[in-house]
């Protein structure tokens, strides 16, 4: 078993994510200044429809480079199911799945757009469930500043803060066009829900920074043990996810023999950067439930690496839980 994190995927998915959500911005900023027939659009308001929905199809288009990019990357490895069905993600399922609903329900407003154009639903109905709209943007912060890699990085939260204080500007204005008094509320509303947005991304929801390939680090290891026999050889392979300070994937090759354990393997792959740490089990647990062994990873500093890895003996499965330490060496 082998990982590869990809960075042209990685980045193609976040840039594709932020892509999407700053168009999702404007077409909903758009659309408020249409129904309130804003004299700051230009003419002919034919062209303003037209560009309005072209920005739901880049939206589209660029929703699906995010999700295809993150699936054929392996920084955090995701399964289809995990893609596809919300709340059932291992790694941040809320902020994952308020995202995926948010995709989903976008893709439903897409059919809808169709079949209306094509008077296959009355524009009355239409007209209602263009405000789902709402939610998608809605679902679409959320997943942005609670699930985005670089949600703390000062160009996101800047991004961020533009988007929500545009939509929130729009929609005051939307609902105060007709009273002139109420309508510095819509600045009040930028504002706001900028600063809420930003303290977010800063304070509770903040990104946690961990070290690249850093040699000093205790994980929670979570993987499986494979056994197979051959005549009097048998090989024992061990691999599993380590995540906590430092995510890596750990590789063990045992191979035994009536004579005892004749060869060993150890590679550590640390996901943030993909480079590979390879060496050989130094010691076997007395009880059989743990391993140490050394590793090298060319250029690190410093380059050798003790790795401890110790698992739950009272398991009935396959399935291992335990912990995975490095020390320098």
């Amino acid at each position: 078993m082998h990982l590869t994190s990809n960075p042209i995927a990685w980045y193609a998915a976040r840039g594709a994510g932020v892509a999407a959500y700053v168009l999702l911005s404007a077409v909903i900023i758009v659309g408020l200044l249409l129904a309130g027939r804003a004299k700051v659009l230009p003419t002919p308001r034919r062209s303003v429809v037209d560009l309005h929905r072209f920005g739901g199809i880049l939206i589209s288009a660029f929703i699906v480079i995010h999700v295809g990019a993150i699936a054929i990357d392996t920084y955090l490895p995701f399964s289809i199911g995990d893609l596809l069905l919300p709340f059932i993600s291992k790694v941040r399922p809320l902020w994952m799945g308020l995202g995926i609903v948010a995709a989903e329900l976008l893709l439903a407003l897409g059919v809808t757009n169709a079949l209306v154009r094509r008077k296959k639903v009355p524009y009355r109905i239409w007209r209602t469930i263009h405000y789902t709209n709402w939610g998608v943007w809605a679902l679409a912060t959320a997943h942005s500043v609670g699930m985005g890699t670089d949600r703390s990085s000062p160009w996101l939260i800047a991004i961020t803060a533009v988007c929500v204080a545009g939509v929130a500007a729009a929609a005051t204005w939307r609902t105060t066009r007709r009273r002139a008094r109420w309508q510095p509320l819509a600045g009040i509303a930028a504002v706001g829900c900028a600063a809420l947005t930003t303290g977010a991304t800063l304070g509770p929801l903040a990104v946690v920074n961990r070290p690249w390939d850093g040699a000093t680090f205790d994980d929670t290891l979570t993987g499986t043990i494979q056994t197979q026999n051959g005549g009097s050889r048998g090989l024992i392979s061990l691999a599993g996810d380590g995540s906590g300070d430092q995510r890596v994937f750990v590789r063990v090759d045992l191979l035994q023999t009536p004579a005892g354990t004749k060869s060993t393997s150890l590679q550590v792959e640390y996901l943030t950067s993909g480079n590979h740490c390879v060496g050989v089990v130094t010691k076997i647990a007395d009880d059989g439930f743990g391993f140490t062994g050394t590793c090298t990873l060319p250029g690190g500093s410093p380059a050798k690496r003790t790795i401890t890895g110790r698992w739950d003996p009272n398991q009935t499965t396959s399935q291992l839980v335990g912990t995975i330490t490095s020390r320098p060496a």
